[in-house]
């Protein structure tokens, strides 16, 4: 598996700290403020997503001494935070859209005068993580979410090797038709799946294959071994999650993360074109439903 350690280094929060982002200066720090952000792209190459973005003072998680910033695209899809203290030194950033745990203990800590309790975490930024490329999630819309989550890997897939999956199709009428698959295979259930998408991908090129499987109630390494190997999956959530608490749903699960003692996987809601991270829970996530699209045949019936 591909883990990765990613630690702020001292050159880095030494840039960051030049930068002069205070706590206090709007105006000023705005400039400032995106200049962390462009260094923290440069420096670790699993935030280049950042180059560019502009970042905002987070009013209602900042104290006197620590300033969370929002950081921002260019289209306003939030792309994650980074805490700085008075002096304008980088403590801890994030890709996650919303405060963690690690940055509310930090910020709590310093608001309650114990900064020092805080500081030893500060270097450290995730110790494991992993995203997947070329990403173009889609929104789920009218359509049903097991549906969405099977459409939006097609998706992905169609973007990432795979362009017969979609062709010219629009995402309406990739839906429209895995909808018509899923029908066809008796309903939108999870354990349709292996059938509803493999009808999908015989239609849409049947020289091609691909493998599906319905996993219940299954362990994290099955994400990360999924995401390792390059492959998005469907990941469903029982109800009681952040999504809703009395029916299930259904995402594509994109990446993963290991932060504050917890696994967090980067899933497409289908709610939002921005994936987000959610913690992984083994009472909430109970079922993964993996995708691999396999090689072709050519006329002589050997793999190419």
């Amino acid at each position: 598996m591909a883990r990765y350690l990613c630690i702020l280094t001292t050159a880095a929060m030494m840039a960051a700290s030049s930068c002069g982002v205070m706590a206090n200066a709007d105006e000023a720090g705005s400039f400032a403020a995106d200049t962390v952000v462009d260094e923290v792209a440069a420096e670790n190459d699993l935030f280049t997503q950042w180059a560019g973005a502009s970042a905002f003072i987070n009013r209602e998680y900042s104290t006197d001494d620590v300033t969370m910033y929002d950081v921002v695209d260019a289209r306003g899809n939030g792309k994650g935070y980074y805490l700085v203290d008075a002096s304008g030194k980088l403590l801890s950033y994030s890709l996650n859209e919303e405060p963690d745990e690690f940055a509310l203990d930090y910020i709590s800590s310093y608001r309650a005068g114990n900064s020092d309790d805080a500081a030893p975490y500060a270097p450290t930024r995730y110790s494991n993580y992993n995203v997947l490329g070329g990403l173009s999630p889609q929104l789920q819309g009218t359509s049903n979410c097991i549906v969405a989550a099977a459409s939006n890997v097609m998706w992905y897939y169609s973007h990432n090797g795979y362009s017969f999956l979609t062709g010219t199709n629009t995402w309406a009428t990739v839906k429209s038709m895995m909808a018509y698959c899923y029908s066809s295979a008796g309903g939108n259930t999870n354990n349709n799946s292996p059938t509803a998408i493999s009808q999908y991908v015989y239609i849409n090129g049947p020289t091609h294959s691909v493998s599906v499987s319905v996993n219940w109630y299954p362990d994290v390494d099955l994400l990360l071994d999924e995401i390792d190997a390059g492959r998005p999956m469907m990941l469903g959530y029982a109800a009681g999650s952040p999504f809703s608490q009395t029916l299930g749903h259904m995402t594509m699960a994109c990446g993963y993360q290991w932060m504050n003692y917890n696994w967090y996987a980067y899933v497409v809601t289908g709610y939002s074109t921005g994936p987000s991270f959610y913690v992984w829970d083994d009472n909430i996530n109970d079922c993964i439903i993996t995708v691999k699209m396999n090689y072709y045949k050519n006329e002589a019936g050997m793999n190419r």
